[in-house]
């Protein structure tokens, strides 16, 4: 065999398939399942409609083959302009996908259930109190970590203490 050059060898095996991608659009968060039998899916095809929309070549693959191996995957992408073609699209691959949205969380709501002030919620949950004030009133938004916090809260706030009250028995 002889010695060539990189360039040579990577002409040898031809064009690359060039993917168009989206110039802008919003970031949506993917749950995708199989739409049909794991014969029918089309792996490339599913992997280039989430490359299109700003998915990083391995982060789709990976995303892919999730769902492949466990039937379900969730993925982030960053440029989806439309998100009823990109669910055409991947339906044609074999790949059903609806967007993640999550309920809006409502301190003011949950705290009023569980019959709190700002000033005792925020105790009890170990929670900064200009923060409660701040998300309450709409000076600043939570971030998702928090947003995730408060639903939790919402769902078992029993837990939550137990938690919290679990990890300062350790630190004692």
């Amino acid at each position: 065999m002889t010695n060539s050059s990189l360039k040579e060898k990577l002409a040898r095996l031809g064009p690359s398939r060039a993917v168009d991608l989206n110039r802008s659009g919003s970031s949506v968060i993917l749950v995708m399942t199989l739409s049909s039998s794991l014969r029918e899916v089309r792996t490339i095809d599913a992997i280039f409609a989430l490359r299109r929309c700003g998915v990083p070549p391995l982060m789709a693959k990976r995303a892919i083959e999730h769902l492949v191996d466990e039937g379900r995957a969730v993925v982030i992408a960053p440029l989806v302009g439309d998100v009823a073609s990109l669910a055409v699209d991947l339906k044609a691959a074999g790949v059903s996908a609806r967007p993640r949205v999550p309920k809006a969380v409502s301190l003011r709501d949950i705290r009023s259930k569980l019959g709190l002030s700002q000033e005792e919620f925020a105790l009890r949950f170990n929670l900064d109190i200009d923060t409660v004030q701040n998300w309450e009133q709409g000076r600043r938004t939570p971030d998702v970590a928090a947003e995730n916090y408060l639903r939790v809260i919402e769902a078992d706030p029993t837990a939550v203490e137990q938690a919290i009250s679990n990890d300062a028995a350790l630190v004692a």
